[in-house]
């Protein structure tokens, strides 16, 4: 993953799992969000839902809205808590 983002070049990053699996909207959503703020930076985070081979849903996030300046309670909990939910 840190090799991947030292070698990207566009203006974000979302970083995915090869097990996990994005909704189609997952990006263009994030994006909306990002975009309100004046410079356009930021983290967009979304919960997630744990399914198995068959579609199953066996367990999920729970749904924690954090705006603004977020780095103080993502240090006291990882509130984001999947590696593939972010857009940065």
């Amino acid at each position: 993953r840190n090799r991947g983002i030292q070698e990207a070049r566009g203006p974000y990053i979302a970083p995915v799992d090869a097990d996990d699996t994005w909704h189609p909207s997952k990006i263009e959503l994030q994006l909306q969000a990002l975009r309100k703020f004046p410079d356009r930076q930021g983290v967009a985070y979304n919960w997630y839902a744990a399914i198995d081979e068959n579609g199953i849903i066996f367990g999920h996030s729970r749904p924690v809205m954090h705006q603004g300046n977020i780095f103080e309670p993502l240090l006291r909990e990882n509130f984001i808590g999947n590696g593939s939910t972010p857009l940065m």
